[in-house]
């Protein structure tokens, strides 16, 4: 076995601010969002990130900005917790809470569908979250399996 060719560079992982993007999470129509680290302290979060054809539109870059205000007065163990609002040359980017379990889309894909037990545990986390952010003003247009998180 030979020894590594020290001639090579060690490619480094894509960063956004303060942050090391380690892995994708999952894409919709408005975003990306990654697993990422923290360059300083090593916390791990999740990155949502507007892309930069979607930021030069002044409406959908204030729409994500809106998110953002609205979304950092919810904090409930039903909703994933926003920490912070970033730019990096002009690419807007959430700081948000990682949460390790994956995906209900995911997770009923690889394991089957939910024991009754579960849908109704389930059923009652997300009502009580979307209750919550509705008694706060805010109405997610978005419910569906992929964007519900599993802990």
């Amino acid at each position: 076995m030979s020894a590594p060719d020290s001639s090579v560079p060690a490619v480094e992982k894509p960063r956004l601010g303060s942050y090391r993007l380690v892995e994708p999470l999952g894409s919709g129509g408005m975003s990306s969002v990654f697993r990422a680290i923290h360059s300083e302290t090593g916390h791990e979060v999740a990155i949502k990130i507007l892309p930069r054809s979607l930021a030069e539109n002044q409406l959908l870059l204030q729409r994500f900005i809106s998110e953002a205000r609205h979304a950092e007065r919810l904090q409930h163990p039903n909703i994933v917790e926003l920490y912070d609002l970033g730019f990096d040359k002009h690419r807007p980017y959430l700081i948000l809470e990682y949460v390790a379990g994956g995906d209900l889309h995911s997770r009923v894909r690889k394991s089957g569908p939910l024991s009754i037990t579960e849908a109704v545990n389930a059923i009652l986390s997300v009502a009580r979250g979307l209750e919550f952010a509705w008694r706060h003003g805010i109405i997610h247009r978005d419910i569906k399996p992929a964007n519900l998180l599993v802990t």
